[in-house]
């Protein structure tokens, strides 16, 4: 777990191999109560009023979790009392992007789509790779999820669709 936080009230937190059951409502707020707990104890984060958590998930990846906190005054006159809005968002995948193409595996290049955008390389997995050209990959490259990753695949110009 890679827990980056953007300000006081914004946390992005990247679950590698993990997924959510995401069909069961309870399980997912269980889950957040717990890392809300976790959160304040282990990162010195403190969690309360109002937050929007919209959990993106890959088959590659695994999840990646964006929680932003909202500012409603009524919450204030509850101390320390959180209460969530949970999206998952399953529409788009992730892409990787990378500096240079040539750096990484040709089992990767081979089983990948291309994009550019913006002056920028993006990759998107189409079917399974190895584990170690996927560790490659992660090493060579930065993880795009969420509107960005439509953003790519929507305005971008795919320019090699892998054959698998």
């Amino acid at each position: 777990m890679k827990v980056m936080k953007l300000d006081q009230e914004n946390v992005v937190i990247f679950l590698p191999n993990f997924s959510f059951e995401v069909l069961n409502r309870d399980v997912l707020e269980d889950y957040f109560k717990e890392l809300f707990l976790k959160l304040e104890d282990c990162y010195e984060i403190e969690m309360n009023g109002f937050y929007q958590i919209d959990i993106y998930m890959d088959s590659n990846y695994g999840t990646v979790v964006k929680i932003e906190g909202d500012d409603i005054p009524y919450l204030d006159y509850f101390d320390h009392s959180v209460e969530m809005s949970i999206h998952v968002n399953k529409d788009h995948g992730f892409l990787y992007q990378v500096e240079d193409v040539l750096d990484l595996p040709s089992e990767v290049l081979e089983k990948s789509s291309f994009y550019r955008y913006q002056n920028n390389f993006f990759l998107q997995i189409d079917s399974s790779v190895s584990k170690s050209s996927y560790i490659r990959l992660l090493e060579y490259s930065s993880l795009v999820y969420g509107e960005e990753a439509r953003k790519v695949m929507n305005f971008g110009k795919l320019f090699h669709k892998s054959l698998c």
